[in-house]
This record gives structure tokens, sequence and C-alpha cells, in this order.
């Protein structure tokens, strides 16, 4: 057994580590050593995962079959006397044993029970490894893994905040997708969920700007996070433009409401009030003067003649020669002129009273026009 490598967790991100000893296509074995004693490993087979160990039960295969929907919770007991009873015996050959698992989810729960193992030495803050050229740890084939997704696991789930936030900083606050890499996104493991961080570092983005996108900002650091340490991204550091918070306007307290005026929908309205004669809009002492009107002329009587009121005459009108025509008794009202004639007139209803008004209709015949109903 040969030493390869020696460090400390805090020298570097522990991304960085890995990636650097995944791009060297290692071969050997990586012990981590924490600070209460308990030991972790990792197997590299020329820089791919083939084999992880973890002493907490959290990351045992039983405990992961368990939370995928694999085994039920009373078949946990017996699985756990199985392993009890041979301890050298492979934990997921017990499971698949027991509940008859297909060769395609015993590999899957392998896999994930090695990604799991191997992610949990994210959650070390202080602790001493040490690299050698053997691997120690039994190794099934067709379970290898991608150093790249274990990464982007243990940025995204173990990795505690400050630490994720203090290391991301170490590479830089600016970073722009390498194109390159674009083949082999996939391997980190990314989702359609994480696909508008990764759009924005194609042109490049400062690191505030990545909160802004819709995605948890966990989820877009881890993402920096597993590029940077594998080379995945250019990085660069300066000052890194001041992001403003939309503020919310001041409302502007609305003055009086103003009643709207609601439209007629018969027209406009037409004033009561009927309109004044030219001579009292001018001068309101004149009184005012109606102008004479046209009447019939009598059927049986001579030509028409213009009356002329006599100047000396009182009463609401004076006499007029026979054969004239009446002054109007009320010059508003046109339906009430009546034409006067001599007494020879041989229409009964045209002939004049003594005292010069037009003769009237009968009683009846005013009482036979009906009224408008109102």
């Amino acid at each position: 057994m040969t030493e390869l490598a020696r460090g400390s967790v805090a020298d570097r991100p522990w991304g960085r580590t890995l990636g650097t000893l995944a791009l060297r296509g290692l071969t050997g074995q990586l012990v981590l050593a924490g600070a209460d004693g308990k030991q972790y490993a990792i197997a590299f087979q020329q820089g791919i995962v083939v084999a992880a160990w973890s002493p907490l039960q959290a990351d045992a295969a039983v405990r992961l079959a368990l939370t995928g929907g694999l085994v039920s919770s009373t078949q946990v007991a017996e699985i756990a006397r199985r392993t009890a009873a041979d301890p050298h015996r492979d934990e997921i050959e017990v499971i698949s044993e027991l509940v008859r698992l297909a060769p395609d989810q015993e590999l899957r729960l392998r896999r994930r029970a090695i990604a799991q193992r191997a992610a949990r030495t994210f959650s070390i803050d202080r602790g001493e490894f040490v690299v050698d050229d053997e691997i120690t740890l039994p190794v099934v084939p067709g379970s290898e893994l991608d150093i790249r997704s274990v990464i982007y696991i243990g940025a995204k789930q173990l990795l505690s905040e400050p630490r994720l936030d203090a290391e991301i900083l170490q590479y830089g606050n600016w970073f722009r997708l390498r194109r390159e890499i674009l083949r082999d996104l996939p391997q980190f493991g990314f989702t359609d969920a994480e696909r508008p961080v990764l759009d924005r570092l194609l042109n490049g983005a400062w690191l505030v700007e990545l909160d802004d996108l819709g995605v948890e900002p966990r989820t877009a650091r881890a993402i920096v996070y597993a590029l940077a340490a594998c080379n995945g991204c250019e990085v660069a550091t300066g000052d890194a433009p001041q992001v403003q918070t939309p503020q919310r306007a001041t409302p502007v307290p609305a003055g009086p409401r103003r009643r709207r005026a609601t439209p007629c929908r018969w027209g406009p309205r037409r004033s009561a009030r009927r309109p004044t004669s030219r001579a009292t809009a001018r001068d309101p002492d004149l009184p005012a003067q109606a102008a004479p009107r046209r009447a019939t002329p009598c059927p049986g009587g001579a030509a028409p003649q213009r009356a002329t009121p006599d100047a000396g005459a009182s009463g609401p009108a004076a006499a007029v020669e026979p054969g004239g025509i009446a002054p109007a008794r009320r010059a508003h009202c046109p339906r009430r002129l009546r034409a006067v004639t001599s007494a020879a007139c041989p229409l009964r209803r045209c002939a004049a009273r003594p005292d010069g008004h037009p003769r009237t209709r009968s009683r009846r015949a005013r009482h036979s026009r009906r009224r408008p109903r109102r």
C-alpha cells in the first residue's frame, strides 16, 4: 500500500479535492477521518467512483430501500437479522434475495447507496484524509458512478449553508459555463428544474444575479459549486452590481369622488320655462307685444284686410270692421284664432258677437273632445 496524498478538509473546497482526484484518473481509495473518529471511504478506479462506505445508519442500504419503497417496515427486522448472521455478506444481496428485486432495481439501489455514502463526506467540516493506491472496499461490476453527480448531491443536500457560500467565494463571484462541457452536463445529474441557471451561465452571470431566476438559491449555488469544482466554468472576481429591490409605490390619497351625470336616454332635457320675447329680453320694463297672425278669410265675405286696433279702445280687443280680421285673443296659442266676419256670413260659427269677440264653440262641442291621459 502506497500513500499518494494527505491533507485536511479545510485546505481547499472539498468538491475541488474530489474533482481533482477524478480528473487525474486516480485508482485507489480515499479514507476520511472525522473529528469524532468515524471513518468514511471512497474507492476510485481510473477516476470513476466504484464503491463507498459510511458508518452512519442513515446511509445503510436497508434504509434507502425503505425510503425508496422497495421494502416494507415489517421486512426491515428480517433483513437486519440476516445481515447480523453473516456480516461479510453484501447487504444489498440480502435485500434482493428477501424481496426478490429485479436486476435493474438491484443495480439502481446499489448506485444510490454508493452516491449517498460518498456524498456524506461533505457533511464533515473538520477532518483529515489519506489517499492510497489500494482498494479495500468490495467492488461490484456495473455500479460505477461519476464523481460530478456525487459533488452536486453533496453540495445540494449535505454541505452546510455558511460553508457552501464560503467555498464558492474561494472560486470567485462571476461564472460563465464553458462550451466544451455542454455535452457532459447530464453527468452532473441536472434536470429541467436547473435549466434557467444553466442558460444564464452560458453568457456569464454574477452570483447574486442567480437568485432572481425562480430557482431556490441553495440549488443555484450548488450548481455553480459543482461546475467550478470540476473546471466546468470560467471564474472571475470583481465588484458585483448592486441588485435593487423594487419598492412598492406609495398610493396617492384620492380626493372627493365626483358624481357622474347619468345621460338621459330620451335626449337632452329641455327647460320647462318658456322663452321670452325679444322685447322682454332687451328691456324687462317693456310689456310683451304679440305680433298679429294671419287668419283664414271668411268664405262668404269680402277680401280680408289687416285690422288696425283703435288707440282709444279699452278691453281685451277693439271693434273690427265687417270683413276684417280680429286680433289674436292670445298670442301664444294659435288654435284659438278665430276669423270675425260680417253678420251676413252664412257660417253660424263665424258670426260676430256684440262685444267684438269671436263666437266660441258650444258647451257640447267643448266636452266632446277628450283630454289626453297623463
